[in-house]
């Protein structure tokens, strides 16, 4: 499993980096002299900002024209002359020319209820029902192509807790499948979920749903500029860029190139020459062998092609080894590497496959993952040996919303012994958001030399399943169950500390000698950030949740008396550097693990706490032993936390020693 490193509290700090507005700064070029059409509601006219919003900023910036129909409390669903799809045909000029149409994805009809509806088959203006959001959707799609023949893009709004906008965000993307429409999707956007899960919030939000001037001009306005700079406002194909040729292996060339942005909201296609033949017609963005190539020097071209236009390529030259096609072959055995079954053994590097492809991915790990992966395909690996038996697999893959779903199927020397079904959610908006995935084996698979087959199912309508990085299996000794954690009173959270000198909250815990008449070999605490993402059957030795990581106890920490059980021990974590309210105000849990010497985990059960409510405690009952311990409390952590705080007057106890009566 992968190690991870917890800072005090685990208090991940994520940070959005925003480029600030320059009314001053050069027009960029993809912009200037455009004509954008904004229709919208309160986010789009600039409720929180006197009516100013990133319309303004972008037009005064890069000195275009713009059209911005926008108002407050409106919907999509047409529900009378207020309604998007009103305004949008009362409103706007139809004789006006427009570069690009921008719709914003209201919050209103999430928050008035307004019915999802379905998507429809047709692409007639007249067969949509506008009285649900999907059709209102569609009607607005259609009716600026077919009007304004511009392209159209829908842009959402940031991460807010309403679970039917988040269904509104799922049905956009259906829209854009059918219609080849743009999404400006700052609700999947990491840096907009970032900052509005941070104290950045304030600065850039009003509130939940509108920005404020600072959050238009210096977050809003860059993200905006940067999808239209690189969108491609022409009919023709972008030209080929990143080309890489080899000759893997004999009488074989190896193609493969990148693509942008722009040349994939296109929706170009690509064709491959090699001397002039061409070899591939209208494919994707991928990595290609062509096989049966003669030995020597050839040159190999790649183009675009876009509206029946075809750009002049890419051009390289490749030398390709091998025999020639005329004299009888020679074969040679191909080398079969061992891998270890525990170690991340890369997907690219099977020894046999059926369907898939070899694909250049900047963010997979060693630059590749195995792509095109339709129902049925698998890949094979000759030999993985295995130590010791295996209980669980990890997965590490993408899986693009709307284009892919499906399950990975784990195979153990042939095809006809399946060990296993990994589920594979979706991982986000595009093919390089990559998550990491463990599932149990339905049996383990036993120690030794194994030949292991992966194969790819779908689960729904899309025809791609994923895309996979790395693959490792987790060994049967060091796998718990998260469906069986094993929970004792033989381990116990006895409470927590607040240290003055080192500035950390300490947890106090202790455990029994022998459990279950095992002795105890390895004892730690498991901690954990208790967020949205948060379960507590995540909270076990060797989770993949990125928020859980456990500390393995040592005797610098042991303590001289036990206090519940056999054994105590304290682990203090040192406060993050950044001591804000927000961090003080997080919650946590923890809980103790102890590992047996039949390598089985067993778990005390799971206690919550938040520094400012542990200091709350400890302050109002005056437990600190000095006056500096007390004040430190109050000064440091109370008052940061909640300024109205009321100050304690400190109770010296029995700190001080009496003196003796004479």
């Amino acid at each position: 499993m992968k190690k991870r490193v917890l800072s005090f509290l685990m208090a991940i700090a994520m940070i959005l980096t925003v480029i600030p507005y320059n009314v001053n700064a050069e027009a960029l070029s993809n912009i200037k002299g455009k004509t954008f059409f904004f229709l919208g509601s309160s986010v789009t006219y600039g409720y929180a900002a006197n009516g100013k919003s990133f319309v303004e900023y972008i037009a005064e910036r890069n000195q275009c024209s713009y059209v911005k129909e926008a108002v407050s409390g409106t919907t999509l669903v047409d529900n009378g002359s207020g309604s998007y799809v009103a305004r949008m045909k009362n409103n706007m000029d139809k004789n006006r020319h427009c570069d690009h149409f921008v719709c914003q994805l209201s919050t209103n009809d999430a928050s008035q209820n307004k019915p999802l509806g379905t998507l429809s088959a047709s692409k007639n203006l007249n067969d949509f029902d506008t009285q649900t959001i999907i059709g209102a959707m569609e009607y607005i799609v259609c009716y600026a192509k077919q009007t304004w023949n511009c392209p159209v893009t829908f842009y959402t709004n940031p991460r807010y807790n309403n679970g039917n906008y988040q269904a509104m965000v799922d049905a956009l993307y259906q829209v854009k499948s059918k219609w080849n429409i743009g999404i400006i999707d700052l609700w999947n956007n990491q840096d907009a979920i970032n900052i509005m899960n941070s104290s950045q919030k304030s600065v850039y939000m009003a509130d939940d749903i509108h920005p404020n001037a600072k959050g238009y001009s210096e977050w809003w306005t860059p993200i905006f500029e940067n999808y239209f700079q690189t969108f491609n406002y022409s009919s023709d194909p972008i030209e080929v860029f990143g080309a890489v040729l080899s000759s893997p292996s004999d009488n074989t060339v190896g193609v493969v190139w990148g693509q942008n942005d722009a040349q994939i909201s296109s929706g170009q296609k690509y064709n491959i020459y090699i001397d002039g033949q061409k070899k591939y017609s209208e494919v994707g963005c991928s990595y290609y062998e062509v096989k049966g190539i003669e030995p020597g020097e050839h040159t190999v071209k790649i183009t675009a092609v876009l509206n029946g236009k075809e750009t002049s390529g890419a051009v390289g030259k490749v030398v390709v080894t091998g025999s020639s096609q005329t004299t009888t072959e020679t074969t040679t055995e191909r080398q079969v590497v061992e891998y270890n079954a525990f170690d991340r053994i890369e997907a690219e590097n099977y020894d046999e496959q059926s369907g898939v492809v070899k694909d250049t991915n900047g963010n997979a790990s060693n630059g590749f993952n195995i792509g095109g992966v339709n129902n049925g395909d698998y890949i094979q690996f000759e030999k993985i040996n295995f130590s010791e038996s295996a209980a669980a697999v990890s997965l590490c893959y993408s899986s693009k919303t709307n284009d892919a779903l499906g399950n990975a199927e784990i195979y153990v020397d042939n095809m006809n012994n399946k060990v296993g079904t990994v589920e594979l959610g979706n991982t986000g908006t595009g093919w390089s958001a990559y998550s990491m995935t463990t599932a149990k084996l339905s049996q383990n698979i036993s120690a030794g030399s194994h030949r292991i087959y992966i194969k790819f199912v779908t689960t729904g309508a899309p025809v791609y399943v994923c895309n996979l990085d790395y693959f490792q299996f987790i060994k049967n000794s060091e796998y718990a169950d998260p469906d069986r954690v094993s929970v004792t009173d033989k381990l116990e959270v006895n409470g927590f500390q607040i240290s003055y000198i080192s500035q950390g909250i300490r947890t106090v815990y202790s455990a029994e000698e022998s459990i279950d008449n095992q002795n105890v070999e390895e004892l730690g605490l498991v901690y954990a950030i208790v967020n949205d993402n948060y379960r507590e059957n995540d909270m076990y030795i060797g989770s993949d949740n990125q928020y859980v990581a456990s500390y393995k106890a040592t005797n610098a920490g042991k303590l001289e008396n036990a206090l519940s059980k056999n054994n105590s021990y304290t682990m203090t974590m040192i406060f993050a550097d950044d001591k804000t309210a927000t961090n003080y105000n997080k919650t946590y849990a923890v809980r103790v693990y102890a590992k047996l010497t039949n390598g089985e985990y067993v778990y005390s059960n799971i206690e919550t706490y938040s520094i400012y409510k542990i200091a709350q405690k400890i302050y109002d009952r005056s437990l600190m032993n000095t006056y500096a311990a007390h004040t430190y409390l109050y000064n440091d952590i109370l008052k940061v936390s909640n300024p109205n705080y009321e100050e304690v007057e400190f109770v010296w106890k029995n700190t001080l020693a009496k003196p003796n009566k004479f």
